[in-house]
């Protein structure tokens, strides 16, 4: 029986140099083949048919051939394989698959590494085959699953943002024709030119035809102000409750709401041990809200020692919510307690 050849060492460095610079070849041998259970079984079954002879004499050509690993079913490790299931202890071959073993441990890392996981499935595989216990496997394994479970969280995320995509298009699609059949059910609306005159008539003081043109304008001027007054009277009552007018909401032109929560300024430590007393003109504005907004320094005395609780105590007064903004003024007192 024939020998594992001297140059075995030197030509496996030879096929590790070639697997780590040149995947490409293995990794496109690999892509036109079946999927790697199927192809397998089925390569498995053809070298079983494979007398041992035969089987070493495989393995030897694809040593030489640097075909260490790949492609399926002719390669170094496979026929060594092979013949291992077929004669357990023929001399040379345990010896063969442990040299060989490194080359697919490195070679499983480049296709992890790829992102080409069918790949790094069969050659783990085959490490499997070799040594159920090798220490790269775990860490192998490892490794891959979390490849392929950030390959599947991307594909995850990739998928719903589609589904949105479709749902928003969906979405934009129904607006367009709901807006569509909006504007062709609308009624007509009459030209802004026309209401005057179209209001003045319900309310009975349409301008007779003989009238001068003065007349006529100061008609069309009643009639206009009247609209107005029609439609903001129609606007308050459409969102009253049914039964009531919805009052005016309150206006308070250049007065200020009513103070409803006062808050009093901090005494600063440095007035304190100055005994300085002073006060501070605060401006500000106050929303229809109540609160307070936009609060500066008009006037103070102390040499701005006040300014900064005068403004912090004028943003927590809250006042009568009103129905616009008003700017208003307040002079704030810092007093030294007596005694």
């Amino acid at each position: 029986m024939t020998r594992i050849p001297l140059l075995f060492l030197s030509v496996s460095m030879a096929a590790m140099s070639v697997a780590c610079t040149q995947p490409s070849s293995e990794t496109a041998a690999d892509a036109a083949s079946p999927p790697p259970r199927v192809r397998d079984v089925a390569e498995g079954t053809r070298l079983a048919a494979v007398d041992p002879h035969g089987l070493r004499q495989r393995a030897e050509r694809a040593l030489h051939g640097q075909r260490i690993h790949s492609p399926v079913g002719d390669n170094a490790i496979e026929h060594y394989l092979a013949l291992r299931d077929r004669q357990p202890d023929a001399p040379g071959v345990a010896a063969a698959l442990v040299e060989l073993q490194p080359y697919a441990v490195i070679a499983s890392e480049q296709a992890i590494a790829a992102g080409d996981l069918a790949q790094a499935h069969r050659l783990l595989g085959l490490l499997q085959r070799v040594d159920a216990q090798a220490p790269a496997l775990p860490r192998l394994a490892a490794t891959l699953a979390q490849v392929e479970q950030a390959a599947a969280e991307h594909a995850r995320r990739v998928t719903d943002a589609v589904a949105l995509s479709q749902r928003t298009a969906d979405d934009a699609a129904a607006r367009a024709l709901l807006a569509g059949a909006t504007r062709v059910q609308a009624p007509r609306q009459p030209l802004a030119r026309d209401q005057p005159v179209a209001a003045a008539r319900a309310a009975g003081h349409a301008p007779s035809r003989g009238a001068p043109p003065s007349a006529l304008q100061s008609s069309t001027d009643e009639a206009h102000a009247a609209a107005l007054e029609a439609a903001r009277l129609a606007d308050r009552a459409a969102v009253a409750p049914p039964g009531r007018v919805a009052p005016p909401p309150p206006r308070y032109g250049n007065a200020a709401p009513r103070l409803l929560v006062d808050a009093a300024p901090r005494y600063p430590a440095q007035a304190i041990r100055r005994r300085l007393e002073g006060s501070v003109l605060v401006a500000f504005t106050i929303g229809p809200d109540g609160s307070v907004s936009g609060a500066r320094v008009l006037d103070g005395s102390g040499g701005g020692v006040f300014d900064a609780a005068a403004l912090a105590a004028a943003a927590r007064w809250r006042f009568e919510r009103g129905g616009a903004r008003v700017d208003s003024t307040r002079r704030v007192q810092f007093r030294l307690p007596s005694g």
